[in-house]
């Protein structure tokens, strides 16, 4: 009976020996039978040391590549830029170009940005340099300025241009993310400023206005014009267009009272200044003439009143001479009288036929001037003098 219980006893050693993961399997054996539970026991107590796991264990797979998205070639831009320096460029703007170039490859887009503003901005002909900064802007997320400078691009490439059809694509890309406003703006010099960002717009405009989607204010003004706001409301990839009519101010805007509208047709200005013109004109024509007649008159009349001598000749000398006939005197301030009597005629005659002119051709011309708040008025004054005389016609119309 004992020799049986201790066949059992080794028999239940040697299976726990043997089990698959136990313990005793890395290290030395027992040096002699335990007890069943004994061992047992000790076997789930005992640990594994860590460099045998390793050791037995079979070697690891390498780790699983990771996706083409996390690789740093990601970070790489997906639009290829113009490299070709324009030899037609300015020193500086070719320097700053290559220095966005350079920004640009180490995908720093903020710094390249700048840079290729600084170059466009001294040479606002390059294709390469307006083009390159749309692409930066794209990749900014800056659509609405993306669209602009990517539109300038597209206008100033060559139709051979092999690019020429990335640039369409790119152009689509950022249109498609803002708004297109159309403006047609018949007068030049009229200026669009953005009330929400400040950019101004002059025409005649090349191209579209680009906004960011939602509402956008536009103030437009130019001097000599009432100015106006114009507010639209575009979604992204929305295009719209619109005309700017302009119109004059009102009349009595000067006073404050400004009424819309186009500027009103002057009302006709009264006839009755030139119609007294006419008359007045007229009557210093006739004056004129008569003044003519009675000084051509008086020579005959102080020549036949001369005193002679029995030779013929007159004894009245121009200027007065001592014991000469009282007649003489009187014969020479009747000639003086004749002389002024004529120049005064032939003012008159020069003044009225000069008032007679105005008269009619402002009859005939018709006004082209606003209607004045101050009204009318006409003055004639006639001028004599010893040495001439005439009228002086003053006034407003």
């Amino acid at each position: 009976m004992r020799t049986v219980r201790t066949c059992l006893l080794a028999s239940i050693l040697v299976t726990v020996v043997a089990a698959p993961g136990a313990t005793f399997a890395q290290g030395a054996p027992p040096t002699k039978a335990a007890p069943a539970a004994t061992a047992t026991a000790t076997a789930k107590a005992a640990p594994q040391p860590a460099a045998t796991a390793k050791a037995s264990a079979p070697p690891a797979a390498p780790p699983a590549a990771p996706p083409a998205s996390a690789t740093p070639a990601a970070t790489a831009s997906q639009y290829d830029i113009a490299t070709e320096v324009d030899a037609a460029m300015d020193a500086k703007a070719q320097a700053l170009f290559k220095e966005g170039n350079a920004f640009f490859r180490d995908a720093k887009y903020a710094q390249a940005q700048a840079s290729y503003k600084a170059a466009w901005a001294l040479d606002l002909r390059s294709q390469k340099v307006v083009r390159n900064l749309g692409v930066t802007e794209l990749e900014l997320r800056q659509f609405r300025d993306a669209a602009e400078h990517l539109t300038i691009a597209l206008r100033l490439s060559d139709p051979s241009d092999p690019k020429r059809a990335k640039i369409q694509t790119e152009v689509q890309q950022a249109r498609a993310q803002v708004g297109t406003l159309k403006l047609a703006v018949a007068i030049d010099g009229v200026e669009i400023v953005d009330m929400a960002t400040g950019k101004s717009y002059t025409t005649p405009l090349a191209d579209p206005i680009f906004v960011n989607p939602g509402k956008v204010s536009f103030r437009i003004r130019r001097e000599g014009y009432e100015s106006q706001e114009k507010v639209f409301d575009l979604k992204a990839g929305e295009e719209t267009s619109a005309e700017i009519k302009l119109e004059r101010p009102a009349y009595g805007a000067a006073t404050g009272v400004v009424t819309s509208g186009p500027a009103p047709t002057p009302a006709p200005r009264s006839k009755l200044p030139g119609f007294i013109g006419l008359g007045v004109g007229g009557a210093a024509l006739v004056a004129g003439a008569a003044l003519l007649g009675v000084a051509s008159g008086t020579p005959g009349n102080i020549e036949s009143k001369l005193p002679r001598d029995a030779n013929g000749r007159s004894l009245c000398t121009r200027e007065a001479q001592s014991g000469e006939k009282a007649v003489c005197a009187e014969l020479r301030s009747t000639a003086q009288s004749g002389s002024t009597l004529a120049y005064t005629g032939i003012g008159m005659l020069v003044g009225g036929g000069v008032v007679v002119a105005a008269a009619v051709l402002y009859l005939i011309i018709p006004s082209k001037k606003a209607p004045s708040t101050t009204g009318r008025s006409m003055r004639v004054v006639p001028v004599a003098s010893s040495d001439g005389g005439g009228l002086v016609w003053t006034g407003s119309f």
